[in-house]
């Protein structure tokens, strides 16, 4: 069975997945991420949510230093579009599939660029992790999506670009597809066993049936 046919829920992250950031951005998503991944390993009986609930201590944020710093980064040097993204958002609302974006980008940011570059037109829906208060690997978002949009787990999938998007979606027993976008190594996805692995977009797409 194809992923076209496999998947109703298709959800995206946004940086470095979607879009494609400047070389200093990428350099605060490596900050972030190496807090991150130690944190989903070290903590990883604590993601089993209550799903009634959804509630869950969060604490990810709190072991990332230089915040003002990212902050500013991610206020000044933001994303581009990546050629092919329209594309595939397009072709599966054609398809009559649920889309929607979980990411950790500022709610301000995610809200603006979506709009700004035409993505948002083909969203079911688009849901930042500060909103929540819930940030990846934290399930909480994904469950959320998958809730309100009332598609169940098992035909949902999380495409990301980072081995913490499928840690992510493992935490929210969800299947996983990774883009890489060079900040992660391959080593670390492969560890993470995500469902499905492409090279781009691009592959994505062409891999749809």
């Amino acid at each position: 069975m194809g992923i076209l046919q496999k998947y109703d829920l298709f959800i995206f992250d946004w940086d470095n997945t979607l879009t494609t950031s400047p070389f200093l951005n990428m350099l605060v998503d490596i900050v972030k991420y190496g807090s991150k991944l130690r944190y989903a390993k070290s903590h990883e009986d604590e993601f089993k949510v209550d799903e009634d609930a959804l509630r869950m201590d969060q604490r990810v944020e709190s072991t990332i230093g230089l915040r003002p710093l990212i902050e500013l980064y991610e206020l000044v040097l933001r994303p581009r579009l990546k050629n092919d993204s329209l594309q595939v958002l397009k072709f599966l609302k054609d398809h009559r599939k649920k889309v929607a974006v979980f990411s950790d980008a500022k709610g301000y940011r995610l809200a603006i660029e979506t709009k700004r570059f035409g993505a948002i037109k083909y969203l079911d829906m688009a849901l930042a992790a500060e909103s929540i208060k819930h940030y990846k690997p934290d399930p909480t978002g994904l469950l959320m999506i998958s809730r309100r949009l009332k598609i169940p787990k098992k035909r949902a999938i999380y495409i990301g670009d980072m081995a913490t998007d499928a840690l992510t979606a493992k935490f929210a027993g969800i299947d996983s597809c990774i883009i890489p976008s060079g900040i992660d190594t391959p080593e670390r996805i492969r560890d993470a066993k995500p469902n499905y692995s492409f090279t781009s977009i691009a592959e994505f797409i062409n891999s749809r049936r």
